[in-house]
């Protein structure tokens, strides 16, 4: 109810502005002339009809209903025109003793009044310059592309545009008063109780992917942003949704993981082919004595090796797409997988020492391949990124009720800006010269996710980064 009578106090709000700008688009002679026609009447009005009312102080209150019609329909040039006219009326025909100019109370009076008068048209001013900034709003909502809602507390639709009449396929007269569970798809409408719940509470919701339903029954993918709406005394009345159409974008992303998939699961049988006779080829060359050949074999081992990891992180990125990464929870000693894991990775770098510092014993129920998954990428990225560093820091240390992990390295550091993104999937740090498709860090934070556990960073440039992740205890 609320939203409804702003929405109306609005809408008249911008009509009476739409004809006051009418009023101050006509020329000057137009707007003062109203100004001197009003304060003629109401003055030529007041002597012929209240004449025996001259000695009465409520001589100016017509007259500032004159001051209000010029403010109005002129703007402030003529209100403040018909405040001195006005006062030098009042002053030498209704002020006793008539057609005297230098009574001291008269004069009192009359600039008591001027003061008056000047207020309202300043204030008249003021109004009309917050008039016009709430019409320019509310023509930026409706000629904008996305689809902006507003609704109260209850789901009840109060505000419409233009852009959610071509996204949905509804008008504005369709839908104002209505749920807006009219647009959303039975599977999620526990979800969006959820988002009302949390828009209750004074809390945003940004960039939300969800579907919503449209007239003709299509499912519409957008990118959902909701805010509060509070009124004047701060009381949260209702929500403002900002629905932007990705329906092309989730259909592009959704072929690409498709042909990622059907890539991915094509040259899995080769690559591991490929990697089970080149074994058979360095058991067979290393009775020759000719270690050119050997080096050779074994730098192709490497990259067969590289090849077959980026297959297996691509089978991964499609599991993740489509909700299939399995996970197998058993009951392990976290210190101790992160030592075997160190144990494998150091002889991969002659140039940095790995130092494990922390607890030596810490059970977790989780899945152990998996963990060893990430621990492995964030250790290799560590090293990765810092080449002319000499050590690695890795840490495990029991915090209140979580198990909690870090990789420190001093190395180049990450830029602020890219801190938030470095998850997401398939980004890339600029100016990054190292080889990869941004996906390893990616699946490290799916990964932890679904084990109900977080994963950040904390960076500064030239100083290095420390990659953090935590997981329950005993889960």
């Amino acid at each position: 109810m609320g939203v409804s009578i702003i929405r109306l106090v609005r809408d008249l709000n911008l009509t009476l502005q739409k004809e006051r700008s009418l009023a101050e688009e006509k020329p000057n002679i137009f707007r003062y002339g109203i100004a001197i026609l009003a304060v003629t009447l109401i003055s030529l009005s007041k002597l012929q009809f209240f004449n025996n009312q001259l000695n009465s102080t409520t001589t100016f209150l017509p007259l500032l209903g004159a001051v209000l019609i010029s403010a109005w329909f002129g703007g402030l040039g003529p209100a403040i025109l018909a405040t001195f006219m006005s006062a030098v009326i009042a002053d030498y025909y209704f002020l006793p003793p008539a057609k005297n100019w230098w009574e001291i109370n008269k004069l009192v009076l009359v600039l008591i009044f001027i003061l008056e008068g000047l207020t309202i048209s300043f204030l008249s001013r003021f109004r009309s310059q917050a008039e016009e900034v709430r019409s320019r709003l509310a023509e930026i909502v409706e000629s904008s592309v996305n689809a902006i809602i507003g609704m109260d507390l209850q789901g009840t639709i109060t505000d419409w545009n233009r852009g959610a009449r071509l996204l949905y396929g509804y008008t504005e007269n369709e839908m104002i008063g209505k749920s807006i569970k009219t647009l959303i798809p039975t599977e999620y409408l526990p979800e969006f109780l959820s988002l009302l719940r949390y828009i209750k509470v004074g809390k945003r919701v940004k960039n939300y992917e969800i579907s919503r339903l449209a007239r003709d029954h299509r499912l519409i993918d957008v990118s959902l942003s909701i805010s509060p709406i509070r009124n004047s005394t701060g009381r949260i009345i209702g929500a403002s949704a900002i629905a932007r159409d990705i329906t092309e974008s989730k259909q592009t992303e959704r072929r690409k993981d498709e042909f990622i998939a059907t890539a991915s699961h094509e040259l899995k049988t080769p690559v591991t082919s490929l990697k089970a006779y080149n074994q058979l080829l360095k058991k067979s060359l290393n009775k020759l004595k000719d270690k050119r050949i050997r080096h050779y074999v074994i730098k192709m081992d490497d990259q067969i090796s590289r090849l077959s990891s980026l297959v297996v992180d691509l089978l991964d990125v499609t599991r993740v797409q489509s909700d299939e990464l399995p996970l197998r929870i058993e009951r392990f000693n976290l210190s101790l997988l992160i030592k075997e894991t160190i144990e494998d990775i150091q002889p991969t770098s002659k140039k940095h020492k790995i130092i494990l510092e922390g607890r030596k014993r810490l059970i977790v129920n989780a899945d152990k391949n998996r963990l060893n998954q990430v621990v492995t990428n964030l250790i290799s990225n560590a090293i990765k990124y810092s080449p002319s560093s000499s050590k690695i820091i890795v840490k495990i240390l029991a915090k209140k009720r979580d198990a909690l992990f870090s990789v420190q390295d001093f190395g180049q550091g990450i830029e602020p800006r890219d801190q938030d993104k470095i998850f997401e999937r398939f980004f890339r740090v600029k100016d990054d010269q190292t080889s990869g498709l941004g996906m390893g860090l990616y699946i490290c934070a799916v990964i932890i996710k679904r084990h109900r556990g977080k994963i950040w960073v904390d960076s500064k440039l030239d100083q290095g980064s420390t990659f953090f992740f935590s997981l329950p205890l005993n889960t």
